[in-house]
């Protein structure tokens, strides 16, 4: 079984930029020669640091055709065109289709099996040449393998009688039966009832508490018994919201939460103030019942949500937050984009074709382009953090699709290497771009494009 802490996942940081390190380390010593601290220090800037010099070898081609040649329960193996002049091949993963992409393993030859996955889970992977230990070529295609699920070829039957048993503000427990012949269980949870789902946590009981929640908001949980010969069956589905209420802290709800202007491109919420704040928190859904996800801080009374589709509706809330911590949440309100048109004053953008935008007092700028389903999408913008030096404004970029989910959200930095994501249906995107620093104003460019080649500015 799996030893991995709730929020350990490939996501986050410090533990993936140990492994990213770690594996791109003894990648280059096993495989391909070099200097260990060259490819550290390499993987670290790369992944995490401000100063990545981009030491791509434009002379190496991309990968081509990228695709899925096999799966398992424990198991999801790749396969790829060779390049001409590489040394070997960086495999990254994500368990998202926009990234963010951790480095998973190395390969000399032209295919890759990924052994460290969750049956029943779902996971994007792309890939580039190298040179040495110093040059990398540009990435290839993303594509998707899914663990093939139930079970791992084990005869575990599934937990039976999956329950809630108990909520807080900051906890679910669970319950269920016991399996015949079960060393421990796994838990998998997700924000939405049809997945997809991901790894939370582990029991060696028949019962467990989630403590890795959000008040308010609702999670969907599926559990299957580990023994000797895998993975079993999974359970059915149940639900649980962690209790409202806020964190615990002693500051009140923001009173009169309320909308004081829509447009066809924007959403302004107010509310009243509440003593001891330092600052406020809005949640967003597109559902009256949530779930309910951070979308945005505020240091005054008042937000503009310029994220918005025309004609769509969405649901708000706000809590403050001080040195005792998160308040009690206000009420919920709704407020509709007004008018007809889906992009409301979003610039489109065209392919290969650099827009080149200024913020100022209006706090973010917003584009859109079509999608196709199936079709990856690379997105570079050119800013005062990392760029060609024309730029005087560092920028964050979301993406979101036609329904109003976010593809991926406040990314930073997509010059050296691009941010991509594969459209799941045909429609519009809406890309909105924020200053880095709350406040902050100047300029940047931003462009898309569907083959993984940068244009000149």
């Amino acid at each position: 079984m799996k030893t991995q802490s709730i929020g350990k996942t490939m996501k986050g940081a410090p533990l993936a930029a140990v492994f990213a390190l770690t594996a791109l380390a003894l990648f280059a010593a096993c495989s391909l020669g070099g200097n260990l601290e060259d490819w550290g220090n390499k993987a670290y800037e790369e992944k995490y640091g401000k100063n990545d010099s981009g030491n791509h070898n434009s002379g190496l081609g991309v990968p081509g055709n990228l695709r899925v040649t096999s799966a398992t329960s424990s198991s999801i193996t790749l396969a790829w065109n060779s390049v001409s002049g590489a040394d070997g091949y960086m495999v990254e993963r994500s368990e998202y289709s926009s990234g963010s992409f951790e480095l998973v393993g190395g390969s000399y030859t032209t295919g890759y099996t990924d052994n460290d996955v969750y049956s029943g889970a779902t996971y994007y992977y792309r890939v580039c040449a190298v040179v040495g230990y110093s040059e990398q070529g540009q990435y290839s295609s993303v594509v998707s393998g899914t663990a093939s699920g139930g079970g791992g070829g084990g005869s575990l039957s599934a937990p039976g009688n999956l329950r809630v048993t108990g909520t807080t503000s900051s906890s679910i427990t669970l319950a269920w039966n016991t399996v015949s012949g079960a060393d421990g269980y796994m838990i998998q949870r997700s924000e939405y009832p049809s997945g997809p789902f991901m790894w939370a946590g582990e029991s060696y009981t028949t019962s467990y508490t989630d403590t890795g929640v959000y008040s308010g908001t609702t999670y969907y949980y599926q559990v299957c018994a580990v023994g000797s010969n895998g993975n079993g069956l999974y359970s059915s589905i149940v639900s649980g919201t962690a209790s409202g209420g806020g964190g615990g802290g002693s500051l009140s709800a923001p009173g009169n939460m309320r909308v004081t202007g829509t447009t066809s491109s924007s959403i302004t919420l107010a509310w009243n103030s509440v003593s001891g704040a330092e600052k406020y928190t809005v949640e967003r859904s597109e559902y009256s019942s949530g779930p309910f996800g951070w979308y945005a801080e505020s240091y005054t009374t008042s937000y503009t949500d310029n994220s918005v589709y025309s004609g769509t509706t969405y649901y708000y809330r706000v809590y403050a937050v001080g040195s005792s911590g998160q308040g009690q949440y206000s009420s919920v309100v709704s407020g509709t984009a007004s008018g007809g048109g889906g992009g409301g004053s979003a610039t489109p953008l065209t392919n290969g074709v650099w827009a080149n935008g200024n913020i100022s007092s209006t706090g973010s700028a917003t584009y859109s382009f079509s999608v196709t389903s199936g079709t990856t999408y690379y997105i570079w913008w050119n800013d005062a953090y990392e760029g060609n030096g024309t730029k005087t404004l560092d920028v964050v970029v979301s993406v979101q699709d036609s329904g109003g989910y976010n593809i991926f959200y406040n990314a930073d930095s997509s010059w050296s290497n691009p941010t991509s994501f594969i459209a799941s249906s045909s429609g519009t995107v809406l890309i909105t771009v924020t200053p880095y620093e709350h406040g902050a104003t100047g300029s940047f460019g931003i462009v898309y494009r569907t083959t993984n080649s940068r244009p000149t500015p």
